[in-house]
């Protein structure tokens, strides 16, 4: 007659224990509360404070005035991008009470500031030397532009590089005014 060695059942008796326990604790972590854990911020599409000045020295800030905002992200260096920031010198202009206009260059503050004049823009414009804020608004601070349209509540709604053309940001700005305020 053998002997049954009972560290042996025991090891065996784990697996289905352990499995069996791995079930409930599924179940458990779903059940009460477990997709709150899972679930993404909420706030992940808030737009993060812009954090610089622009060329007058005023804060530039995405929710001002409770209006949607377009923040483009642009080098002085890029012929394609100072075209783009003519239209929408164009666009700042015409929905000025309706839309609020950024732009920030990763390059220093003179070459912005020439670049801006002699441009002629009248919407804020501020310099971004590192990209820290264009990384913080997901836009890649090494590529020549990137659009980013926020809600008039804070949200990024969207994100697009390269140079716009005039109609391409026209339509835009016009979904994003009928986007209006969502609730939160």
């Amino acid at each position: 007659m053998a002997l049954v060695d009972d560290r042996a059942i025991a090891r065996r008796s784990r697996g289905p224990r352990l499995a069996i326990l791995g079930v409930f604790a599924i179940t458990a972590f779903t059940i009460f509360g477990g997709e709150f854990l899972l679930a993404p911020d909420a706030d992940d599409n808030r737009a993060p404070p812009i954090g610089v000045r622009d060329l007058d020295g005023e804060v530039l800030d995405v929710s001002a005035g409770g209006l949607p905002s377009v923040v483009v992200f642009s080098k002085v260096s890029c012929p394609a991008c100072e075209v783009s920031l003519g239209d929408v010198e164009q666009a700042s202009r015409r929905w000025k009470d309706k839309v609020n206009f950024f732009a920030l260059a990763p390059d220093e503050a003179t070459e912005v500031k020439a670049t801006a004049d002699r441009l002629g823009l009248t919407f804020p414009v501020g310099s971004d030397p590192g990209g820290n804020v264009a990384t913080r608004y997901g836009a890649d601070p090494a590529k020549a532009t990137t659009f980013v349209f926020v809600s008039a509540t804070g949200r990024i709604l969207d994100r697009e590089p390269g140079p716009l053309r005039a109609e391409t940001l026209e339509r835009r700005i016009r979904g994003l005014i009928s986007a209006g305020p969502k609730p939160s």
